[in-house]
């Protein structure tokens, strides 16, 4: 009956809809329509979905994405093409999500078709009464959507906006469509930053900013934090002619991961600014861990073996060098401090409020001696304060001398 209800409700919507697991279960009305495949063939265990309809340049991608919405993790619209029957390319906004299929789990997929909002912008020729027609249906279709939908053209002007984004901007589609998104609706401090993006994007760079956030001012004053993705439009000549986007409202999302990321710099003692000491590995490991897994980007500089690290704490180790005179296990390695300076720099620029974990300073004080070592924590305690981040030693202080302790302590403070 469930099963039923749920063929009821969805058959005859104006999107194509799909559950997949281990091959599609079910594919509503427009869906097969559109690709040009009955539903007997479609659902027919021999029938490979990503195979049939995935061009073969997404299908990695496209694999990916189902395995994470699979194993419950969230996945953002993204962009993406279906191959019909006859080989041509549909250009479509994929929505994944959790699903559940006789007890079992899947992915429900929304998909929504973007060809006619091109068909809209290429055949002007037709009659105003045609095309306004054509500009509703295309608008409905990006109606049903519940991400913002934003097109651009190269000017930065807005030319094309659904109706979730006039729900988050809190305005009417007349009052954004030909306004210069930079100027109107993004916060003055991040102007510069959109404007190196919206150059970028407009040479065709989308590898850098395919995915970003940023925040956008609404008419009440709000800033609300959205997560974007970017395609580049072009015409027939393959000329770059703008630039559409897909937002998610994260505000709510980012409050409470930020709420959680405290949590855990009180729960272990540190705080971003801050450089620390300890004795003790396996707290400075947890520590990183468990940081990491909130969201903080972290870097380890480690002397142990990479392997047992991954094994036994998880992913958190995957932004991990060596501190060792060679390469393990395709690890990369750094032994002298001026190694070590550059990694942790560059990882600084890439990265706001990091963590660093620097494992294994008895290592580096051995090799290089105590006084390079502490003129280098010197010298980046105050990168780590400008750039609001943490760097947490291990360290057994016992190793040192009474005055080598004192002095180290006079820069780091010791973890408690």
């Amino acid at each position: 009956m469930q099963e039923e209800a749920y063929r009821d409700l969805v058959e005859n919507l104006p999107i194509m809809l799909a559950v997949y697991q281990d091959g599609f279960k079910y594919v509503n009305k427009v869906m097969c329509e559109r690709l040009g495949w009955t539903f007997g063939e479609m659902t027919s265990p021999s029938f490979d979905p990503i195979g049939k309809i995935i061009p073969r340049r997404l299908q990695a991608q496209m694999k990916e994405n189902v395995q994470k919405t699979l194993h419950g993790e969230y996945v953002p619209p993204f962009l993406a093409y279906l191959k019909t029957r006859d080989g041509s390319e549909i250009p479509v906004l994929a929505v994944t999500r959790p699903f559940t299929y006789q007890n079992k789990p899947a992915v429900e997929g929304t998909l929504f078709d973007l060809s006619d909002i091109k068909q809209i912008r290429e055949r002007l020729f037709k009659t105003e009464e045609r095309l306004k027609r054509e500009e509703e249906k295309a608008q409905r279709i990006l109606d049903v959507a519940e991400v913002a939908i934003i097109a651009f053209d190269l000017h930065g002007r807005v030319q094309l906006v659904n109706r979730k984004a006039c729900e988050i901007l809190g305005y009417k589609p007349s009052e954004i469509i030909g306004k210069d998104w930079i100027e109107t609706f993004i916060p003055v401090r991040f102007r510069e930053k959109l404007r190196e993006i919206e150059r970028a994007l407009r040479t065709g760079d989308t590898k850098r900013f395919k995915h970003f956030e940023n925040p956008v001012l609404t008419k009440s004053g709000e800033e609300r934090i959205i997560e974007w993705h970017n395609a580049i439009l072009k015409d027939e000549e393959g000329r770059i002619i703008g630039l559409l986007s897909s937002g998610m409202d994260v505000t709510e999302r980012k409050s409470v991961e930020e709420h959680l990321r405290e949590l855990a710099y009180r729960l272990n003692g540190l705080r971003p600014g801050g450089c620390f000491v300890s004795d003790s590995a396996e707290r400075c490991f947890k520590a990183f861990a468990d940081l990491t897994l909130h969201g903080v980007p972290g870097l380890c500089i480690a002397r142990e073996d990479p392997e047992r690290l991954v094994d036994e704490y998880g992913p958190a180790f995957k932004n991990l060098i060596l501190l060792s005179s060679k390469p393990i296990k395709g690890f990369k390695a750094v032994s002298t401090l001026q190694d070590v300076s550059l990694a942790i720099s560059e990882f600084l620029k890439m990265n706001s409020m990091a963590l660093i974990l620097l494992d294994g300073s008895e290592y580096l004080i051995a090799k290089n001696g105590f006084e390079p070592f502490y003129r280098f924590i010197q010298e980046k305690r105050f990168d780590f304060i400008e750039k609001n981040a943490l760097l947490l030693i291990h360290l057994d202080l016992e190793t040192l001398t009474e005055r080598e302790k004192a002095l180290l302590l006079s820069e780091v403070e010791k973890l408690r």
